[in-house]
């Protein structure tokens, strides 16, 4: 009886996230395409919600949230391909892009950089999950480390892309204060939100709050 406990309490704790990601490594190979499909067509619905502030061109949308679960319940490759499909399918045209946009001339804007660092984050956002699927999740440690891959892997290259989109394409020199306060700074809290809720949901999911 101890040993079938400890047993059930081992199980426990993995999540619901690894369990789903175990059943998909599991699936034949059209069923993970099908699924990458999935979170590429749901990362292009999440970009529909979107706000515009006055003073950047740069939205606030919820993709950032379908691109890190994409990572966590597809692992690193699958989710990583999922958004090179949702780019790939938006430059050939699909109006899938915030404020149904689609087209190369995307990759010409000002969001191309925090386009290209959802591929950074979808990857790093499934190896970390992938360390984590034989082992009790942290709550704390997991929100630390995705409010890092988001911040990180997204946002290093939209600063540099849109610092080098006002300098070499519209020839303006702008300051870093400026460079943050259009490109990081009004996306800080809503990011926080978004991560802070997936750690709940991945928290409760496991139990292990």
């Amino acid at each position: 009886m101890i040993q079938s406990q400890s047993k059930m309490d081992y199980y426990s704790n993995y999540t619901d996230v690894h369990q789903i990601r175990s059943w998909i490594q599991n699936q034949s190979l059209l069923v993970k395409i099908w699924l990458t499909i999935f979170f590429a067509g749901l990362t292009g619905l999440f970009s529909q919600f979107r706000i515009y502030l006055p003073w950047t061109p740069i939205p606030l949308t919820l993709q950032t949230v379908a691109v890190v679960i994409s990572g966590l319940v597809l692992g690193k490759y699958f989710g990583l391909f999922s958004q090179i499909l949702y780019l790939l399918i938006g430059f050939l045209g699909v109006p899938w892009f915030a404020n149904q946009q689609g087209g190369y001339e995307i990759f010409l804007g000002p969001t191309a950089g925090y386009l290209i660092g959802f591929l950074f984050a979808s990857f790093l956002s499934g190896w970390f999950s992938e360390k984590l699927s034989k082992k009790k999740t942290n709550p704390r440690l997991f929100l630390v480390v995705m409010l890092l891959i988001n911040f990180i892997a997204i946002y290093t290259p939209g600063l540099i892309y849109l610092y080098l989109w006002f300098s070499i394409g519209n020839s303006m020199i702008i300051s870093l204060v400026n460079l943050f306060l259009m490109g990081f700074i009004p996306f800080i809290i809503g990011d926080i939100i978004k991560i802070a809720i997936i750690t709940i949901v991945h928290s409760n999911m496991s139990n292990d709050w």
